[in-house]
């Protein structure tokens, strides 16, 4: 799956659009979440860090179930992000709720 860039995200039905696409490509995620992290931003967040690089690169916080591999790459990660951003600057200025949108989408797909 591509993850679109923020300029691909422009209307409502983008985001609804995009939010299907990550649901059907078996994504698991949550509107509020980065995709990525760095280790500092980890130990703000209370979580442990991951590497003693620094700077930090960055981590994919959403694994595969399967396998326990990162879901994404994280330049795919933070374009992840930037959409996301994008998504909610999108939603929010036409007073509509991100999360009505992701759970509508979910409950399409448990129906």
């Amino acid at each position: 799956m591509t993850i679109p860039s923020p300029e691909g995200i422009a209307t409502v039905a983008d985001v609804e659009r995009w939010f299907a696409q990550l649901l059907d490509a078996g994504y698991n995620f949550h509107p509020d979440d980065s995709m990525v992290l760095t280790c500092d931003e980890r130990v703000r967040l209370g979580y442990r860090a991951k590497c003693d690089d620094d700077p930090c690169p960055g981590h994919v916080e959403y694994v595969n179930g399967d396998t326990g591999e990162p879901s994404m790459s994280v330049e795919e990660g933070r374009r992840y992000d930037l959409a996301m951003d994008k998504a909610f600057e999108v939603t929010q200025a036409a007073d509509v709720d991100i999360y009505a949108i992701g759970m509508d989408q979910i409950r399409a797909r448990l129906a």
